[in-house]
């Protein structure tokens, strides 16, 4: 597991030194810079991919690891002697799932990095802040999908929140692009204090946030693990968004720069989706399933107010916008009707 770990910071420290030399080069450094460091991340999940099968064991140890602690954990907290603390490190586990998003976010931003720097070539400062931005996003969104510990999962799932606000805020192309990065914030912000609330909670009944701790050990009555649904499901509904918590995504899309659409269209609103998948359903199943109907009835709404109000726009942005709630619901609802 120790290779993962590496791997990770390896990974981000490269991505920190690729968007600081954008900051402090000229001109065509930046353009070299930043189209062979996408190029370089592009290629790494590509090889990480390739060779994914060696990761299995690290991943059974680092599992096994957990088992142990939190064994030792629970029967300390039987006897009143509680020797172990909580353990909150930095674990990163790679699966089929996560793989999957981190050769979609590499390839979108490698993508992205050649459109910005065809954009901006003629502006120098915008070129640099604009990448330096785009590199610190593109950072969160792969430590993101890395972490096995729910605890960072939430660190970095908020801290790709202001490099996007601050793209949509300078680089936005209509007047209303201050209330869009309002918008966009407030929805986020406020939600994401009812998940942090939640991994407080879960703090206190585990010794270890990784999520094969809190499968395995997490011991939680019905009315709890109905509470920590709706703390947890919240900010993720507002991130895919879940209708109807939608009203950030069309005022953001319209005035975000494209690069900025595209980014959050392919691969900001998939966060919110990878943390269902990844957290929320495992963790807590009984929870889900007494949700599922609310939640299959919110989606499908959602698919048709989507579809509906797509089909009656003129903007392409907004078409993009409306569409992208219709599809996201739409897969949110075929992700509920999964037997668990």
């Amino acid at each position: 597991m120790l290779y993962n770990i590496e791997s990770a910071y390896a990974l981000f420290f490269a991505i920190v030194l690729i968007a600081l030399l954008l900051v402090f080069n000229k001109n065509k450094f930046v353009i070299y810079v930043s189209v062979f460091g996408s190029l370089f991340l592009f290629w790494s999940t590509i090889v990480v991919a390739v060779f994914y099968n060696n990761y299995i064991i690290f991943e059974r140890h680092y599992e096994a690891q957990n088992f142990v602690r939190s064994s030792k954990f629970l029967m300390n907290l039987e006897t009143g002697d509680v020797k172990y603390p909580l353990v909150i490190d930095f674990s990163c586990k790679l699966d089929s799932l996560n793989l999957t998003f981190l050769i979609l976010t590499a390839l979108i931003f490698f993508v992205c990095t050649i459109s910005s720097v065809e954009s901006y070539f003629h502006d120098e400062k915008s070129l640099q802040k604009f990448l330096f931005l785009l590199f610190l996003t593109e950072g969160f969104t792969i430590l993101a999908f890395l972490t096995a510990n729910i605890f960072y999962f939430y660190v970095f799932f908020e801290s790709v929140l202001l490099p996007m606000c601050l793209i949509i805020l300078i680089w936005g192309s209509q007047k209303r692009r201050v209330v869009a990065t309002y918008l966009f914030f407030m929805y986020t912000l406020v939600f994401s204090f009812m998940f942090l609330y939640g991994i407080v909670l879960l703090s206190t009944w585990v010794p270890d946030m990784s999520v094969s701790s809190l499968k395995y050990f997490l011991s939680l009555n019905f009315d709890q693990e109905r509470f920590m649904w709706i703390c947890v499901f919240l900010a993720f509904a507002v991130k895919i968004p879940v209708f109807p918590f939608h009203g950030w995504l069309p005022e953001a899309h319209v005035e975000a720069p494209t690069i900025g659409s595209v980014v959050l269209a392919s691969i900001l609103l998939k966060l919110g989706g990878y943390g269902l998948i990844k957290f929320l359903i495992p963790i807590l199943p009984l929870a889900t399933l007494y949700f599922r109907p609310l939640v299959v009835y919110l989606c499908i709404l959602g698919s048709i107010y989507g579809a509906c109000m797509a089909s009656i726009q003129l903007d392409i942005k907004k078409i993009l916008a409306y569409s992208s709630v219709a599809h996201m619901n739409f897969a949110v609802l075929g992700l509920f009707f999964i037997e668990y």
